[in-house]
């Protein structure tokens, strides 16, 4: 082969390559959560870093947990009051003889459930009073 054909074979095949690239640029699309899957990958290199970037003032990173959290629920939250208040707030009202630390997370629930209702009706959540 003649160093003329060995350079124009070389030449097409740059092209060819480029013109592979290019089809396959135009075929990827950049995911609507591109923000959130960079953070969560960035997130692993944040054990031992701060808050103070943002202006806050917490203790350090000591560990980055998963963050998939199960979505699956097949029971009915029963709050034991729901009113919506003159100023447009709502007032969520739960009567507990006794407080107990995993309240918490029920009460968490409460809230979530009810903006979720918000949301499915196609509505803006209000501010949720908890009482």
């Amino acid at each position: 082969m003649s160093e003329g054909t060995k350079a124009e074979d070389s030449i097409r095949r740059v092209a060819l390559k480029e013109e592979s690239l290019n089809q396959n640029k135009e075929k990827r699309q950049i995911a609507y959560q591109n923000k959130d899957i960079t953070g969560k990958f960035l997130a692993e290199n944040f054990k031992g870093k701060t808050f103070r970037v943002y202006g806050l003032n917490l203790p350090e990173i000591n560990q980055v947990f998963p963050t998939n959290i199960p979505t699956v629920k097949a029971n009915e939250l029963r709050l034991d009051n729901l009113f919506e208040l003159a100023d447009g707030t709502v007032a969520l009202v739960d009567y507990e003889s006794e407080y107990d630390e995993e309240d918490k997370v029920k009460y968490l629930n409460y809230l979530t459930g009810i903006a979720n209702r918000y949301q499915q009706d196609k509505q803006k959540c209000p501010i949720v009073r908890m009482i």
